[in-house]
Order: C-alpha cells, then sequence, then structure tokens
C-alpha cells in the first residue's frame, strides 16, 4: 500500500503560488504580498535558467527579509520603490568604479542587473510628475483656502500626506515643491 494513500486529498492537491501580474495597484501591499510576487518570479526565472534575474531577485527577497527584521517592513509601493532605487544606486557606484577599474565583464553584469530592478520598478505604483504637480497645486489651495502662508513646508507636508504610500522620487517632489511655494 501506498502511502500516499494514507495522506489526506488536501494535502496532495498542488498548490497554486498567487501570480501579481503587475504591481501597479492603487492599494499597498502587504510584505507577503510583495514575497509572494517575487517567489513566483524567481521560481519561473530558475526554470528559464536566468541566472542574472535569480540573483537579483534573491537579493530582494533577503532584503525584503532582512527589513522585516528590523523596524522598517517592505509593507508598501513606497517601501519597496526606496528599496529597489536603494540597490539601483549601489548597482551604478559599482559600475562607475568597474569601469574606472576596466573590468567590462563585470560592468555588464551590473548593468543587466539593473536592467531587472527597472522592471520592477516600473511595475510599481509611480506617482507621475503631472500627478505630483497636481497635489502641489492642490496643497497651495488648500493653504490658500485656510488663510495659511503658503511655506515649503506646509505644501511638503501636505503633499507628502496626500501621496502616502505611493512610491515617488521624494528628490524630485522636493523640487517640484519648492519651485512652486515662494518661501
Amino acid at each position: 500500500m501506498s502511502l500516499l494513500r494514507l495522506l489526506p486529498r488536501a494535502s496532495l492537491a498542488a498548490r497554486q503560488p498567487v501570480r501579481l501580474g503587475s504591481l501597479s495597484t492603487t492599494r499597498a501591499l502587504s510584505e507577503s504580498e510583495i514575497k509572494t510576487m517575487v517567489s513566483t518570479d524567481l521560481k519561473s526565472s530558475l526554470r528559464a535558467k536566468d541566472k542574472t534575474r535569480c540573483a537579483v531577485l534573491r537579493t530582494i527577497l533577503n532584503e525584503v527579509a532582512e527589513a522585516s527584521r528590523n523596524s522598517k517592513p517592505i509593507d508598501s509601493d513606497a517601501a519597496l520603490h526606496a528599496l529597489l532605487r536603494k540597490s539601483m544606486k549601489t548597482s551604478a557606484k559599482s559600475i562607475e568604479d568597474f569601469t574606472k577599474a576596466n573590468r567590462d565583464d563585470m560592468v555588464e553584469k551590473e548593468k543587466a542587473e539593473m536592467a531587472v530592478m527597472e522592471e520592477y520598478v516600473a511595475k510599481l505604483n509611480v506617482v507621475g510628475e503631472e500627478e505630483l504637480d497636481q497635489a502641489v497645486a492642490r496643497a497651495i489651495e488648500k493653504l490658500k483656502v485656510e488663510g495659511k502662508p503658503i511655506k515649503k513646508a506646509a505644501v511638503r507636508q501636505l503633499v507628502f500626506i496626500q501621496l502616502k504610500d505611493r512610491a515617488m522620487d521624494k528628490q524630485v517632489a522636493i523640487e517640484k515643491i519648492n519651485a512652486a511655494a515662494p518661501e
């Protein structure tokens, strides 16, 4: 008699991982959804024997796991965007260093890894420049209606409250706020 017959049928059912085709949602993702999506992509890249993609996805999973052990878990598009941007900056610095050292093989490897990270950044629900301009205009209008002085700090606070849990390039946001707010 086979041992498989002794197991309940429910445990034999093939479990299908939840596949998030795209991260472009309006709600924040939970940490488990991010892990599931990256794990699923990792499995498919392992099957395809894409070593570069596997290395990047393993790194992302490790960084998400490390962040969950710390005080700032990766639980939103904005947090994942920040993590990917940080990794991309590190890769850009590595590319610079490898170029100076005439290590063309390593430059190509880093560029390939950056391309994979850029794919994930493109999938995120990132605030566009038009939406950012509209948020700045709404914040300034709100301050005018309330009769408060239009200061950069107040505009920045209102904009970031409007767009919280959304992935954005904060440097671009601050530049737009500085251009729109007089003080």
